[in-house]
């Protein structure tokens, strides 16, 4: 059986609360109203341990 588990946090740690779309529209919002151009990044990795293996993706504003 295969378990998934998905948790996106910010990078101070805290975790999020709401769907990563939903936490990503508003974030684009919220720097478009303060007058902000915004580029974002994506990136993800990988890494095997064992039989199982990680993936982390991060979005960077």
């Amino acid at each position: 059986m295969l378990n998934q588990i998905k948790q996106w946090r910010k990078y101070s740690g805290e975790y999020l609360e709401l769907y990563i779309e939903e936490e990503v529209k508003f974030a684009i919002l919220r720097e478009k109203d303060l007058g902000h151009q915004l580029k974002v990044c994506i990136g993800t990795d990988s890494q095997v341990k064992g039989v199982e293996t990680e993936f982390a993706t991060v979005i960077v504003f």
